[in-house]
């Protein structure tokens, strides 16, 4: 069967994480995008960066270019109140400039696109994360 499109051939997975290696993250030839912002398994910046540091190395071993990957990664605003397994603040909790200063850091280290989650039980639980949101952008461009 031939491909639907003249893109390379799907790139291997990263390893190390547990969650990684059991396809928690698929990689495809144009983008990763890691199953890290869940209470249970999270995948905080220092992490993030060492596996996008194996997936520059996994690329370019099979010839492919990193720099043309896209990275994103989910920011869940539904479940904020959840700490770490550490106990520690989870990314994309607590206070709008900390909130902000998570949007930077992930930024820097490679991320390109985080994807957010507003869902609420109710739609006008998900409005006001939205307008929360909202309040935390400008700082985030700062």
């Amino acid at each position: 069967m031939a491909p639907l499109d003249n893109r390379q051939s799907p790139l291997p997975r990263a390893p190390d994480k547990q969650a990684v290696d059991c396809g928690a993250a698929f990689i495809n030839g144009d983008g990763w995008h890691p199953a890290g912002a869940v209470a249970a398994s999270p995948l905080p910046p220092l992490e993030m960066r060492a596996h996008l540091d194996a997936m520059k190395r996994l690329t370019e071993a099979e010839g492919h270019d990193f720099l043309v990957l896209t990275i994103s990664y989910k920011a869940p605003f539904y479940d904020t109140g959840i700490p770490s397994p550490d106990g520690s603040r989870r990314p994309f909790s607590g206070e709008p400039e900390e909130i902000a200063e998570d949007i930077r850091t992930f930024a820097t280290i490679g991320v390109h696109e985080l994807i957010f989650d507003f869902r609420g039980q109710a739609v006008a639980e998900s409005i006001e994360r939205l307008q929360r949101f909202a309040t935390i952008m400008p700082l985030a461009k700062a």
